[in-house]
């Protein structure tokens, strides 16, 4: 999180692979919750952050970026910092009802 005045400017959380996550491998990362107060957008404070993030993590694992399609500005961040479009994810129900993801489209 980025803190100007003690008010935030832009945040994200990086967490582990999950199991609802099949397609990630257990040293992957996924980018998630990328935030940027809105007088702060277009000033690539999150592109910022996010690259600091992977420099600071380096090259254990891959790291994975999930956005919706119509979510525009996230899709555009994560081309930004060399994230590349692999497909897209679909939502399945397991037999316990929790939801997890598989790639069902492939770009």
């Amino acid at each position: 999180m980025l803190l100007r005045d003690e008010m935030p400017l832009c945040q994200c959380i990086l967490t582990p692979a999950s199991k609802r996550f099949a397609f990630m491998q257990p040293d992957d990362w996924q980018i998630g919750l990328v935030y940027t107060a809105p007088e702060y957008r277009g000033q690539g404070i999150g592109r910022i952050m996010v690259e600091e993030i992977l420099r600071e993590r380096g090259e254990s694992g891959s790291y994975w970026w999930l956005t919706e399609d119509e979510n525009v500005p996230s899709r555009r961040l994560a081309e930004s910092t060399l994230f590349v479009h692999v497909g897209e994810a679909v939502r399945r129900r397991g037999l316990s009802g929790v939801p997890y993801f598989e790639i069902g489209k492939v770009a």
